[in-house]
C-alpha cells in the first residue's frame, strides 16, 4: 500500500529542514574555524560596497608571505562593519591564503548562501503542504462520521 501524498510531502519536507540545518551548520563553522586556527595578519579597507539588501562587501588589503592582496570579503548586512581606512585583522588559511575573513565579517560564500535556499525553501514548502493534506484528511473524516 502506498502512504498517502500529505504524508510523503511531510516526510520530505521535514528532510530538506534538516539537510538545510545540517548544511547551515556546516558553512557557519567554516568560518569560525578560522577564527580559531588561521593565521592572523594585520590589514586594511580600502573599499566598501554597501548594498540595497545583503550582501554588501568591502575590500580588504593585506599581505602574505611578502605578498600584497586585495580581497573582497561579503558581509550579510546591507551595511558593512568597517569603513574605508579601518584598522583590520585579516584571518587566512594557511593552505589557501584567498580563504580569508575578519572577526566581524565571515565572508560566507555566496554560493552557499544560494545553495542554503534551496532546502530551505522546497522543506518549507513540502511542510506547509502536508500538513494541510493531513488537516484536510482529518476534517474529511470526523465529516464522516
Amino acid at each position: 500500500m502506498r502512504p498517502p501524498g500529505w504524508a510523503v510531502e511531510l516526510v520530505a519536507g521535514t528532510s530538506l529542514l534538516g539537510v538545510f540545518v545540517a548544511s547551515a551548520g556546516l558553512v557557519l563553522d567554516a568560518g569560525d574555524e578560522l577564527l580559531r586556527t588561521g593565521a592572523r595578519v594585520p590589514g586594511v579597507v580600502v573599499r566598501v560596497h554597501e548594498a540595497t539588501r545583503p550582501p554588501s562587501s568591502v575590500d580588504v588589503r593585506f599581505t602574505v608571505d611578502g605578498v600584497e592582496r586585495v580581497r573582497t570579503l561579503l558581509s550579510d548586512d546591507r551595511v558593512p562593519p568597517h569603513r574605508v581606512g579601518d584598522q583590520v585583522t585579516v584571518f587566512h588559511d594557511p593552505a589557501d591564503p584567498d580563504r580569508v575573513r575578519t572577526e566581524e565579517v565571515a565572508n560566507d560564500p555566496l554560493w552557499s548562501t544560494a545553495l542554503l535556499a534551496v532546502p530551505l525553501l522546497l522543506g518549507g514548502l513540502l511542510v506547509v503542504r502536508g500538513c494541510s493534506g493531513l488537516f484536510d484528511r482529518r476534517r474529511a473524516t470526523r465529516r464522516r462520521r
